[in-house]
């Protein structure tokens, strides 16, 4: 995560603990989840290779989420997947993505926000404007109509999804319903956005955007939190 941190901070020796085998690869981060499903089949292909598996059970974060979808969806691999996870995957898309790919430019009494909150993420990832309206393209509520109605669950994986929940600063009830948890000051203005446009959210992704297949929960976290940032 921005070349210094581990995405998944601290999940592999929670996961080794227990008793799983488990591998991390690396996706592009700017990439479309046609490119990144590509390169998820070939850890697969990799990992059967070597002998690990032949079913495997994903876990993917955010885009991650998406990218799975596609790769079980379109490239015919839910004979291989036996199930899918997702925790705050944009499904319905996310209000952010559409202030960051341009295809919404006002927010009624929240205009203040929109310059405040792109400005937190291209200085956080290290992208320009024109990068970061990239990396959301996909994800904006448009396109994830679309492409929910062209990419399919398949019969043989499981679908599950958590989604998460933070909280304003002032939120007393939501604070105490959600185990004290309070927006990280990066979250901030897209927090405020994300609500006026979607309801309750993580940060970034409307709980009703993250929900596919058997919603296991919200959890009480901000967008990083969820993957141990």
């Amino acid at each position: 995560f921005v070349g210094t941190l581990d995405y998944w901070w601290g999940v592999e020796p929670v996961l080794s603990e227990a008793g799983y085998l488990n591998r991390m690869p690396p996706g592009g981060a700017l990439a479309e989840p046609s490119q990144r499903a590509q390169q998820f089949s070939a850890a697969l292909d990799a990992m059967e290779e070597e002998g690990i598996g032949r079913r495997f059970n994903l876990i993917g974060h955010s885009q991650g989420g998406i990218d799975a979808r596609y790769l079980i969806g379109t490239m015919e691999q839910g004979q291989r997947i036996a199930s899918l996870t997702t925790i705050a995957s944009p499904h319905r898309g996310s209000p952010f993505a559409d202030i960051a790919a341009g295809t919404v430019f006002s927010v009624p009494g929240f205009n203040h926000l929109i310059d405040a909150a792109l400005s937190e993420f291209t200085e956080m990832l290290g992208l320009g404007p024109g990068e970061l309206a990239e990396a959301t393209r996909a994800i904006t509520t448009a396109a994830m109509e679309e492409f929910n109605a062209v990419v399919p669950d398949s019969e043989h994986t499981a679908y599950y999804s958590w989604s998460g929940r933070t909280c304003g600063y002032t939120e007393w009830t939501c604070q105490a319903n959600y185990n004290g948890e309070i927006v990280a000051p990066m979250f901030w203005a897209s927090y405020r956005l994300v609500s006026a446009l979607g309801g309750p959210n993580d940060g970034l992704i409307p709980i009703e955007s993250a929900q596919w297949g058997e919603h296991l929960g919200t959890l009480p976290a901000d967008h990083l939190d969820e993957v141990g940032l």
